[in-house]
C-alpha cells in the first residue's frame, strides 16, 4: 500500500507543478499600469470645462475578485467661451486609492467596478482682458467607475475604464471643479 501511494504521488507531482506554474502565469496578482484620457468637468458655473488627463499607478490583487490600486492622474482642460482664446484654464492631479471588485473574470478579460478616495489638487487661471487671476487649492475627492482588463499576451493588459470624479477643493479656487466624467484608455503590466 505504501509503495503505491508513493507511486501516485510521484505521476502526480509534475502534474501539480505544472498546474501551479500555469496558475501562477494566467493569475497575476500585482499590476502597474498608466492611462491617457479625455475628460469633462462641471462647477458651480455649469459650462464644462474640457481637456486632457494621463497618469499611473500600481495595483495588487487581494482575493480572486478584489483588487486594490493607487493612482495619481493630472489633467489640464479649457473651458469654451467665444473668441480666439479661452479666458479660463485649469490644471491639478487627483491622488486616490481604490477598491477593484471584478463582476466577470476569465483568462482574457476582467469586467470591474471601482470605488476610492482621495486628495485632488487644482489651479484655475482666468484672463478677461486686464483682469487676470489664478488661484489654488487641495481637497478631498472620490470616485465611482467601470472598466474592463483585456488580455493582450502574459504579462500585458489593454484598460479602458469611465469614471466618475466629485470632490471639493476648498473656497480658494475661483471656480472649483465639483464633478468630472473621465474616458481613458491604459496599459497595464502584470505579473
Amino acid at each position: 500500500m505504501g509503495s503505491l501511494l508513493a507511486r501516485v504521488v510521484k505521476l502526480s507531482m509534475p502534474c501539480l507543478l505544472s498546474a501551479v506554474s500555469l496558475f501562477g502565469e494566467n493569475d497575476a496578482r500585482s499590476e502597474v499600469f498608466g492611462s491617457v484620457g479625455w475628460g469633462r468637468w462641471w462647477d458651480d458655473e455649469g459650462s464644462p470645462v474640457v481637456g486632457f488627463n494621463g497618469g499611473g499607478g500600481i495595483g495588487r490583487r487581494l482575493l480572486p475578485q478584489f483588487a486594490l490600486e493607487g493612482e495619481v492622474n493630472a489633467f489640464r482642460g479649457t473651458r469654451g467661451y467665444p473668441g480666439p482664446a479661452s479666458p479660463y484654464r485649469a490644471r491639478g492631479f487627483h491622488a486616490m486609492a481604490n477598491g477593484l471588485l471584478s463582476v466577470f473574470r476569465n483568462q482574457r478579460t476582467d469586467v470591474f467596478v471601482l470605488i476610492g478616495a482621495g486628495a485632488a489638487h487644482h489651479t484655475s487661471e482666468i484672463n478677461f482682458g486686464d483682469y487676470h487671476s489664478t488661484s489654488s487649492a487641495s481637497g478631498f475627492v472620490a470616485n465611482v467607475g467601470t472598466g474592463v482588463k483585456m488580455v493582450l499576451s502574459r504579462h500585458v493588459a489593454l484598460r479602458p475604464e469611465i469614471r466618475l470624479v466629485a470632490g471639493s477643493a476648498g473656497s480658494s479656487v475661483i471656480k472649483p471643479f465639483s464633478a468630472e466624467l473621465r474616458f481613458s484608455l491604459g496599459l497595464g503590466y502584470h505579473w
